[in-house]
């Protein structure tokens, strides 16, 4: 079952379900609509036309004959019929190939850091009483830094035997302070000159800037920044706090900051500053 989608930069087909709103099939397809009011169908930012097919507008089904149109909104509109044709005038998309002014400036900044790497040998486990390895690069750790203690974050200490697979008891820790005490960043194989990499965002209710920065050398490395692709339910913060009224909801706001927004941002940082490892990015602040 298929919709044929007409905008501005062209036609497209997209696959529909019977009565799936237009608004959710123009998503899935990437045409990101003008649904200011999250959806409610008080805005009229997301209105089209209607070509030829049977459709739910408001709870009643409305059958637009050949050669003949409709203005709905497709908040509010359901397809149902197999194929259909609907146009998206230019007032009800949102562009996502404007341009976004990413040429912010950095106000002068004392660099510090505080970013510390050192290796430790991870010493052979006896076979009477082994000692978890957990515990023995905790105390390694401890020796290191002359602290009575030093948590290690639970996603760090599932890397340690992928890490000690390899064959080499040397592990590579980074430790940075903050808040006036040291945190466990990343651990990495030991011998190796791996990036140190973190990511500074501005989640703006528009539009959302990142800059990827050396944390060793404090060096910003790239810039991007796109919309905020919770524009897709709503445009404003009210809005879109009316629109997360359940979980679900609620959850379908944080991917789409997250992984529509976020992460796509962060490919493109790292591709800028000549193919970083996104994963080699251990802080996002």
């Amino acid at each position: 079952m298929t919709i044929n989608i007409q905008t501005d930069s062209g036609r497209r087909d997209a696959a529909h379900r019977p009565g799936e709103l237009l608004s959710d099939i123009a998503a899935a397809a990437g045409v990101t609509l003008n649904t200011r009011c999250a959806g409610n169908g008080v805005c009229g930012g997301c209105a089209v036309k209607l070509g030829e097919g049977r459709y739910e507008i408001y709870g009643r089904e409305v059958e637009v004959k050949q050669d003949k149109y409709r203005t709905a909104l497709a908040c509010q509109t359901s397809v149902l019929s197999e194929n259909a044709e609907v146009a998206f005038p230019s007032s009800s998309v949102l562009e996502h190939d404007a341009v976004i002014d990413d040429e912010f400036m950095l106000i002068p900044f004392e660099d510090r850091a505080d970013l510390y790497r050192f290796e430790v040998s991870m010493p052979a486990a006896q076979q009477e009483h082994p000692p978890a390895q957990a515990d023995l690069l905790h105390d390694a750790i401890l020796n290191e830094l002359k602290e009575p203690s030093m948590p290690i974050p639970m996603a760090l200490l599932r890397k340690l035997p992928l890490l000690l697979a390899r064959g080499d008891n040397r592990i590579l820790v980074t430790l940075s302070r903050i808040a006036g005490q040291w945190r466990i960043l990343d651990l990495s194989a030991g011998g190796t000159e791996t990036d140190v990499l973190g990511l500074a965002v501005d989640i703006g209710t528009t539009t959302v800037a990142a800059m990827l920065v050396d944390l060793e050398s404090s060096a910003m490395l790239a810039k991007a920044s796109m919309y905020n692709q919770q524009v897709r339910k709503a445009d404003d913060v009210a809005s879109r706090i009316s629109h997360g009224n359940s979980e679900r909801e609620v959850m379908e706001l944080q991917r789409l900051v997250a992984h529509e927004t976020l992460n796509p941002l962060l490919t493109e940082v790292c591709k800028a500053a000549g193919g970083r490892d996104p994963g080699r990015v251990i802080r996002v602040a």
